[in-house]
């Protein structure tokens, strides 16, 4: 049983993996040490690991994730496997009743760029498109939504889980979100959490595209208005009005953030492996980066 946030239900989906599967610690070992970026581990579609996730915390979805992050000082590995799914999952509204308002609001950043980012920078597929509309405007919703009761947890931790159980994925990429590696290393730097990186990102990531700073893998104009009934400077002006009342007052270290040192971790981590990234330059991930700092400096 793992009851906890993000950061514990990984750790706990692993040490499924590794007492159901004998001869995985001896094969996996050497590979988490070495630092790479992404590891694909090989499991049926239908496997599982035999843990029992408790959330205590809204928005990582970690409870049905087939992905489990690493974490060490030196470095971040992304480990991908069916069997890393939990067997069972618990949303228990109850268990974040302690959770203060900005924890709570903060938790629907994660989810809604697991909806808008993918469907953006992928190509038009209905029904999908029409799922992710319908997803992102119920996450949008509750950050206005002025109560947090029981049925405002349990629907945000609902639609959470749908980011990576409903179809909301079928025939994309599955490294379509192309803000996730700029947002972990950017979150490693800050020593931060997933959500507040991806706040300072997808303002500018919304804007490089409709500015055409930002080449046809971060999305296009059409996609954007597809996805979120407005081109992209409107929608980025939305969003940013949106994530400042969701998270108000976070985000003060970025001024301090060595930019060309995420970058290059970025390129290296996830881009050199030819997973994530593919066909972006690092001209793009710079006006990108730099773009998200400098947004946060001006408050």
């Amino acid at each position: 049983v793992a009851a906890g946030g993000g950061r514990v239900m990984d750790v706990a989906r692993l040490a499924g993996l590794l007492s159901a599967d004998a001869g995985a610690r001896t094969r996996l070992r050497p590979l988490l040490t070495t630092g790479q970026g992404l590891l694909m581990w090989p499991a049926a579609r239908d496997a599982s690991c035999p843990v029992l996730c408790i959330p205590t915390t809204i928005g990582t979805a970690a409870e049905v994730s087939p992905v489990a992050m690493i974490r060490t000082d030196a470095s971040t590995t992304m480990v991908v496997s069916a069997a890393l799914r939990s067997r069972t999952a618990v949303l228990d509204p109850e268990v974040t009743s302690t959770l203060g308002a900005a924890r709570l609001r903060s938790g629907l950043v994660e989810p809604l760029s697991r909806v808008l980012v993918p469907a953006i920078s992928g190509e038009q597929i209905e029904p999908q498109d029409a799922l992710a509309r319908a997803l992102a405007t119920t996450l949008l919703d509750l950050g206005h939504h002025g109560s947090l009761d029981e049925d405002w947890r349990l629907t945000a931790a609902s639609v959470s889980t749908q980011t990576h159980t409903a179809f909301l994925s079928l025939g994309r990429s599955p490294f379509g979100h192309v803000l996730w590696p700029l947002a972990t290393e950017l979150a490693a730097e800050l020593s931060v959490g997933k959500g507040e990186a991806l706040r300072a990102l997808l303002p500018p990531w919304l804007e490089g595209i409709g500015a055409r700073k930002l080449g046809r893998p971060f999305g296009t104009p059409d996609r954007v208005v597809t996805v979120l009934g407005h081109g992209p400077e409107r929608a980025a002006s939305l969003l940013r009005d949106w994530l400042a009342a969701v998270v108000p007052g976070v985000g003060a270290g970025l001024a301090a953030v060595d930019v060309d040192l995420v970058l290059s971790r970025t390129i290296d981590r996830w881009q050199a492996g030819g997973a994530f990234l593919r066909g972006v330059s690092r001209q793009e991930l710079a006006w990108l980066l730099a773009r998200a700092v400098g947004d946060r400096r001006g408050g």
